[in-house]
């Protein structure tokens, strides 16, 4: 019995699964603005440790030293 092989799922590109461009307006907002992300979400300082595991599906949110959003990625 032979078993042909499995295309691998496609996947959508980064930004079509969390939409990193509907979040730019928030660069330069205080934390709190990133409440209004849906999840998936991560909310981190820059240089603080995170996973490196990629989600394309969540929506990572970068604070600079003053607690303001940085940038906002995929991922």
């Amino acid at each position: 019995m032979s078993t042909s092989p499995q295309s691998p799922p496609t996947s959508k590109p980064l930004s079509e699964t969390c939409k990193e461009g509907s979040w730019w307006g928030l660069v330069g907002r205080p934390r709190s603005a990133a409440s209004i992300v849906s999840e998936p979400k991560r909310v981190y300082t820059e240089g603080d440790p995170v996973t490196m595991d990629a989600n394309p599906n969540r929506t990572n949110i970068v604070l600079d030293a003053e607690g303001k959003i940085a940038k906002v990625t995929c991922g």
